[in-house]
């Protein structure tokens, strides 16, 4: 994943994130932390990240298919 795509996932996920209302960014940073496995406190999180990265990357694709 290039910087631009890691930086959209970022901002699709913490926009997603804004959407179910998480309004307290400590909270919301408490529960994306990685617990000793490697793996978010919040294993919702996980999935939340991974369809913030897919969107990212279909993003990207279609800009350069010119879409």
């Amino acid at each position: 994943m290039g910087e631009m795509d890691g930086y959209r996932a970022m901002y699709l996920f913490l926009n997603s994130k804004f959407e179910q209302r998480w309004e307290n960014l400590a909270e919301l940073l408490g529960s994306m932390q990685l617990s000793e496995d490697e793996l978010p406190f919040d294993p919702a999180f996980r999935d939340d990240w991974k369809d913030a990265v897919a969107r990212a990357k279909d993003w990207t694709i279609e800009r350069q298919q010119g879409g």
